[in-house]
């Protein structure tokens, strides 16, 4: 009778670390989950970083600024080159002819 007594204490304390271990278990897991959270939080602000930071969005600026200034230039040049064009094919007309 004592024997099944001590087996059952014996079993009642395994069963109760049993029931500790699961436990701690289940708050290393939040713990797991909750620094995945944070570190998939810290990824994505890492890959939209250069989006939002503001030296880079002044080099992003300059560069379109310096885009800007070289397609002005370029149309411009193109409808000088229209403009000439246009202007070769056109009849000259004498000045006393116009007032």
């Amino acid at each position: 009778m004592e024997e099944l007594q001590n087996l059952s204490t014996t079993t009642g304390e395994k069963g109760d670390d049993l029931i500790r271990v699961l436990r701690e278990l289940t708050t290393i897991q939040r713990k797991i989950a909750d620094l995945q959270v944070e570190l998939q939080g810290r990824k994505d602000d890492k890959n939209v970083a250069h989006l939002t930071h503001v030296s880079e969005m002044e080099k992003k600026i300059e560069t379109l600024a310096r885009i800007m200034t070289i397609l002005k230039d370029v149309i411009q040049n193109k409808s000088s080159m229209h403009i000439d064009a246009y202007m070769e094919h056109v009849p000259s007309i004498p000045m006393h002819d116009c007032l």
